[in-house]
């Protein structure tokens, strides 16, 4: 990864070098779409803005609308929003970064030795905008596969602490922790249901609740584990807890949390 990254640095010193420019940029838009952050840089200039700008407005917000490089002789410094102490730009490109269709940041590049930019100019960053989400997307599948690799790790040592038990007790320190290692959560209980009286005892709990949960049974039909236990699947939906009137175990247990996920344990 740090090697893709790499690469990607050295792609704007080049430019830097061969286009003669004082800042080249790649600024990346965020996951919402309504702000830019510069992802990398080579400049020449001391202060870079480093929080983010915001993308709908301005000359950005126009090569991203417009999707097609934008030139500008001696641009006003409110027009550089990524330079905090603009000095006496002669020149500015930028250029749309695009994955397919769809406008993924902008490639912008100035000049302060007087020379415009041109036509060759535009087509040159729009190759190399090119070059930089290939980078890019190299760099997020190696993220994904590095995060992905983590995830078996934590996965195979909650599953080695699972078989090092020997008693339920432990069986149930076991995987409390190891679903914290999968990921992080405010409150987690584990409970079996007894088909017979058609009650939920909760064996094990921590968090919020933990001490007045812990060896209570439950036996409301209407609750979210008696659901999960009837129907064989996880719910609520994607965890987006949204019916805050149906009871986790019991009515008056109410547990807080912006969201939730009740797993039924399977046995054959």
């Amino acid at each position: 990864v740090e090697t893709i990254h790499q690469q990607l640095f050295d792609t704007l010193d080049l430019l830097k070098r061969v286009l003669e420019l004082h800042t080249v940029a790649v600024l990346w838009l965020d996951e919402s779409g309504d702000r830019l952050k510069v992802k990398e840089l080579c400049t020449d200039a001391e202060t870079i803005v480093e929080a983010p700008i915001p993308a709908p407005t301005g000359v950005l917000g126009a090569i991203l609308k417009e999707r097609r490089p934008v030139l500008l002789d001696a641009p006003r410094p409110s027009l550089l929003p990524y330079d905090l102490a603009p000095t006496a730009v002669t020149a500015f490109i930028g250029v749309p970064v695009c994955e397919g269709l769809t406008p993924r940041g902008v490639l912008v590049a100035d000049r302060i030795n007087g020379r415009p930019f041109g036509a060759a100019d535009a087509e040159t960053l729009s190759s190399a905008a090119r070059q930089v989400v290939r980078v890019i997307q190299s760099e997020r599948v190696f993220h994904a596969v590095e995060r992905s690799k983590h995830e078996h790790e934590r996965f195979y040592r909650a599953s080695s602490a699972l078989n090092r038990a020997l008693t339920l007790d432990q069986v149930y320190d076991a995987a409390i922790a190891g679903a914290r290692g999968v990921c992080e959560f405010d409150f987690a209980a584990i409970a079996t249901y007894d088909a017979a009286r058609g009650t939920h005892t909760i064996h094990r709990a921590v968090g919020e609740w933990a001490e007045r949960l812990e060896g209570t049974s439950h036996s409301d039909p209407s609750s979210i584990v008696s659901m999960v236990v009837k129907n064989k699947l996880a719910l609520p939906a994607a965890g987006e807890w949204r019916e805050r009137d149906v009871p986790v175990f019991s009515s008056p247990m109410r547990i807080r949390g912006d969201s939730l996920l009740v797993v039924p344990l399977l046995v054959k």
